[in-house]
């Protein structure tokens, strides 16, 4: 058994999301058991693995600052659409 601190479950969630991966903390803490069993040599790079992830973000977007960092704040539209390159 594995526990994970508030750092590492947020870099969990973060991990799983710059891949795509929507989930609540409590997801990704599948993710953060299985890193620190391999930095703990319980788990060996080439062993096949599996980490449950069973529950989407939508109910915690009011905390996405703490995983990812506050947003930017948004000037204007035409500022939004110069930097996409259709202003």
């Amino acid at each position: 058994m594995a526990t994970a601190a508030t750092d590492e479950l947020a870099e969990s969630t973060r991990r799983l999301g710059f891949a795509g991966f929507y989930v609540e903390p409590a997801s990704a803490l599948s993710l953060a058991g299985l890193v620190k069993a391999r930095a703990a040599g319980l788990v060996a790079a080439d062993d096949t693995t599996v980490a449950v992830v069973t529950s989407s973000g939508l109910n915690w977007t009011r905390d996405l600052d703490v995983v990812f960092g506050p947003p930017e704040p948004l000037l204007s539209v035409e500022a939004v659409l110069e930097a996409l390159g259709e202003a």
